[in-house]
């Protein structure tokens, strides 16, 4: 009698794969660190983190895609967050599920978006540059994401060296440019935590870090990485990724990455 033939076990892992994308597509989690509050608000993926510090402002670090911001306004506005309280729009970098959404904010509410100088040419053409795929999931979009244009939103503050996060807003904190995964790639630092886009991202369950689904330069990842931990925000205690997590302890970031 013939037997039926078996999944293979690459196609297991990948409906079990797909099967957590689709439940962690979109979700919604708040933390309260010392001297402000995260809420995280995931869109297709993309993590757009409303930080508010201790005047009642908010700072939106990173704006998701184009298509889905009116979903992103309706899910802010259920949680009673007025949009005109958001004073400025960080971009971690210029990819296009980080800073397209950010237009539909801007021309709807007004808000300034500030972005790494080294961005510009990005945002310029309205598409990314050649994509380095670190594992099948990528690879299986890669050529989706390379081919997704945007139009980008009007940037009011171009940021080229560190700069004071409060000669800007309400809040406290720093703008540090951190070239790695994009020219102008930029890394937020707001009390004990550090907004990193996706210089790593977050696991999809539990809260490790892991290397991000696109990298060309793996060594100068971790050297990126090493210094941020031991040069730029020595002391800070946690990291919200532009994907997933949303938020590791420097702990796990030094076990993920070998840095003692």
């Amino acid at each position: 009698m013939k037997t039926k033939p078996s999944i293979d076990s690459d196609f297991r892992l990948l409906l079990f794969l797909l099967f957590l994308l689709a439940n962690c597509a979109t979700s919604y989690d708040k933390n309260k660190m010392v001297s402000f509050e995260v809420q995280t608000f995931r869109r297709d993926y993309q993590n757009i983190h409303l930080v508010r510090g201790q005047s009642g402002k908010y700072l939106m670090i990173d704006a998701g895609g184009y298509e889905t911001a009116p979903e992103l306004e309706r899910d802010i506005l259920s949680k009673g967050i007025d949009p005109r309280d958001i004073e400025m729009i960080l971009i971690t970098h210029g990819h296009w599920d980080h800073v397209a959404g950010a237009r539909y904010f801007q021309e709807k509410y007004k808000i300034p978006v500030l972005v790494g100088k080294g961005d510009q040419r990005l945002l310029t053409q309205g598409k990314s540059d050649k994509l380095c795929p670190t594992d099948f999931m990528a690879r299986s979009r890669t050529k989706e994401d390379e081919a997704h244009a945007f139009q980008s939103p009007k940037i009011e503050k171009w940021v080229e060296t560190e700069t004071k996060l409060e000669s800007l807003t309400s809040t406290k904190g720093r703008v540090v440019p951190l070239p790695g995964h994009t020219d102008g790639s930029l890394v937020f630092v707001i009390g004990n935590s550090v907004f990193v886009g996706d210089l790593f991202r977050g696991s999809l369950l539990g809260s490790n870090p892991e290397v991000h689904f696109y990298n060309c330069d793996l060594p100068s990842n971790r050297e990126d990485i090493r210094r941020l931990l031991e040069v730029i925000a020595p002391d800070t205690e946690y990291f919200f990724p532009g994907h997933f997590g949303p938020v590791v302890s420097r702990r796990e970031v030094k076990n993920k990455f070998g840095i003692p």
